[in-house]
């Protein structure tokens, strides 16, 4: 019995000391052996993290973003992360779709329409295109269509402000949304 826990206790410490031996992993390098940037995801936005030993960033607009000025990292709207011009342009992606700026937009749009401030209501999203919205407002019943028409967010149809609770497929039609979006359209 003494010796079956004497055992255990020698194989217990043995598992702490190896795991307290771990060797520490080299640096990430990519496929063309250069060295990777460390990076963090947050809001599906990666952001390259700041090395410990590096001196205070300046504040400027790129580092309120999160980008490392020091090591030349830009803040890029149209792709919502930084990047290192010498490595990366800054140019739209084709079928990017920028839901935080659509969101915003579409809000602004919704109160403008009602003469609201975006502060009364908060929209849910339930489907997003690059050119079409389907979403809620929190907390309330209906649904709110929206299209982009020349560059800006058109309120199409609005349940939970507006007077009709239905719309008709013929109503939204000229706006070519997706079929998932309006299959509640009465025919």
């Amino acid at each position: 019995m003494k010796l079956k826990n004497l055992n255990i206790l020698l194989s217990i410490i043995i598992i702490f000391v190896l795991a307290a031996c771990k060797p520490s992993s080299p640096a990430p390098f990519s496929e063309t052996g250069g060295n990777v940037q460390p990076s963090v995801t947050i809001d599906n936005t990666t952001k390259p993290l700041e090395a410990e030993n590096s001196q205070s960033v300046t504040q400027d607009p790129d580092a309120e973003h999160g980008c490392i000025v020091a090591q030349s990292y830009k803040w890029c709207e149209d792709k919502q992360k930084c990047i290192k011009e010498s490595e990366e342009k800054c140019e739209k992606i084709s079928g990017y779709v920028k839901p935080k700026m659509s969101y915003y937009l579409i809000e602004e749009a919704l109160a403008k329409k009602y003469g609201k401030s975006v502060d009364e209501f908060k929209l849910g999203i339930r489907k997003l295109t690059l050119a079409h919205f389907r979403g809620i407002v929190s907390g309330m019943d209906g649904v709110i269509l929206a299209a982009k028409q020349n560059n800006d967010w058109v309120i199409v149809f609005d349940s939970v402000f507006g007077d009709k609770k239905t719309y008709a497929c013929t109503d939204v039609e000229k706006y070519n949304f997706p079929e998932d979006m309006i299959s509640d359209c009465t025919k």
